[in-house]
């Protein structure tokens, strides 16, 4: 496995956000992940003009038009929980409180998508930067 400062280094080389994201997505292929999602999240319930926003991914085609149309983000665990902690979130843990009956319908249905389309083995990490503001990568492998 490269190094991380050539992973840097190569991040660094390109302004271009889609060679970042498939230079970042060549290097964690190695742990068994090859879907990124990255991005700033914002409070799903208050307005945030899309170009104050930044968000890259290689979901699979029509995921997130799926997501932006049901308005998911408001259902979205992963991104409640980037919003308020600090700490991994494991994918499976969700399916897991889901098969338990412990997920509110609502947020059992953005994960059933997600796991509908593949999108289930993984983790999302919440980032919070200097000024409070927060965003969130989740990695996953597509079980297809």
């Amino acid at each position: 496995m490269r190094s991380i400062l050539d992973l840097i280094q190569s991040l660094n080389e390109t302004a271009d956000l889609s060679a970042q994201r498939d230079t970042f997505l060549r290097s964690v292929s190695e742990f068994g992940y090859d879907t990124l999602i990255f991005g700033m999240i914002a409070d799903p319930t208050q307005s945030v003009p899309a170009e104050e926003m930044f968000w890259i991914d290689n979901v699979p085609k029509g995921w997130m038009q799926h997501y932006e149309v049901n308005n998911y983000a408001i259902a979205d665990v992963a991104v409640a929980h980037c919003l308020h902690s600090d700490r991994v979130l494991m994918w499976q843990d969700l399916f897991d409180r889901i098969d338990a009956g412990k997920l509110d319908e609502r947020n059992a249905i953005v994960q059933r998508d997600a796991r509908d389309i593949g999108l289930q083995t993984g983790f999302t990490k919440p980032l919070v930067g200097d000024g409070g503001g927060r965003a969130g990568i989740s990695l996953l492998a597509r079980n297809t």
